[in-house]
């Protein structure tokens, strides 16, 4: 059942796998951190200029490589949001997790759970017609063990 649910999840997953490239992109894009470079351009004192870096990296913690992007969007997809620590204040930024959140959290992970109720349900209906077949073939097995126990007595 668990390898059923599994081949059909890695079945859906092909489709998909385009528009989570694309929020993963996009996030990496829109959220990495691209101001480093301004704030050690400023005559700011190292201690400053230290705070202001630490403030930016804890802003956009997560979205800095492809590769740190698609663990947060990967942990996004479980539920996890956490935009405590992402600036949403840019209009594209906030439509962006908005659209994340309708499209990946809610109708992917909805589609998901029905994918695997689907699933259960088939094997259910599946184990059922089992269940039967094997009960017909135990009968025409005692059938067939009464009419030589029959030709025996004989």
């Amino acid at each position: 059942m668990f390898m059923r649910v599994l081949y059909t999840f890695c079945e859906s997953l092909i489709p998909f796998s385009t528009i989570i490239i694309s929020f993963l992109i996009s996030f990496h894009i829109l959220f990495r951190d691209i101001d480093k470079s301004e704030s050690a351009s400023l005559n700011l004192n190292t201690t400053q200029a230290a705070q202001n870096v630490c403030e930016e990296m804890n802003k956009s913690e997560g979205f800095q490589t492809i590769e740190d992007t698609g663990r947060k969007i990967f942990i996004m997809m479980a539920g996890e949001l956490n935009t405590e620590k992402m600036d949403l204040q840019t209009a594209p930024r906030f439509l962006m997790l908005f659209a994340f959140v309708v499209v990946i959290v809610i109708v992917w992970n909805n589609f998901m759970n029905s994918l695997a109720v689907d699933d259960t349900v088939g094997m259910r209906a599946k184990s059922q017609f089992l269940a039967i077949k094997q009960d017909v073939i135990f009968m025409q097995r005692l059938e067939t063990l009464l009419k030589i126990l029959e030709k025996a007595r004989e």
